[in-house]
């Protein structure tokens, strides 16, 4: 069995099914706001919806004003700068915000996702090409042993011939997922 044949691994690197990356650039609108990629719109609506849940006047207002950097015309154009600003080197959040947003989160990329389907004629054609094959958001730089921590993305090993995926591939799932839905 090859891993060719079975398994599609996509990333922001490689032009081959790219559209289902989240720093593919295509403008997605969500909640009536525009952003300039997928990962604009789930780190605006990560701090966005963790200032409407805040009970704190201050943390919220900041929260806020923090989510507007990612929305459209961004500042943020590089993959870095934005993956960076919506990570740990961005806005500090507390580890009850962290849990709040782990719940809600997968939620939040299927909603992008879907949007991506529906309004994007690659990634329509790339959901369609990749036809019942395993989708692994591929960890890039990332050793083995590394990956298996890795919520969103993933790798596939071969073991006795047969496919094994490490580490989440959360993304991968979604569109999997979402592919199922409309075969």
């Amino acid at each position: 069995m090859s891993s060719n044949t079975e398994v599609i691994n996509f990333h922001s690197g490689k032009k081959e099914y790219r559209s289902l990356c989240n720093f593919y650039e295509n403008h997605i609108f969500l909640d009536g706001i525009k952003f300039d990629s997928g990962e604009h719109a789930f780190h605006f609506m990560k701090y966005k919806l963790l200032s409407e849940d805040c009970e704190d006047y201050l943390r919220s207002n900041i929260l806020r004003e923090y989510s507007d950097i990612f929305s459209s015309p961004s500042i943020l154009v590089k993959e870095n700068d934005i993956k960076k600003a919506g990570g740990k080197k961005g806005l500090k959040l507390s580890d009850d915000e962290i849990m709040k947003w782990d719940e809600i989160s997968t939620d939040i990329q299927e909603d992008i996702c879907r949007y991506k389907l529906l309004n994007d004629l690659n990634v329509r054609e790339d959901l369609k090409k990749s036809d019942n094959k395993i989708l692994v958001y591929y960890a890039l730089r990332c050793s083995t042993p590394n990956v298996q921590s890795k919520f969103w993305k993933g790798k596939c090993i071969i073991i006795n011939e047969e496919i094994i995926i490490i580490g989440g591939n959360k993304l991968g799932k979604i569109w999997m997922k979402i592919r199922d839905e409309i075969n």
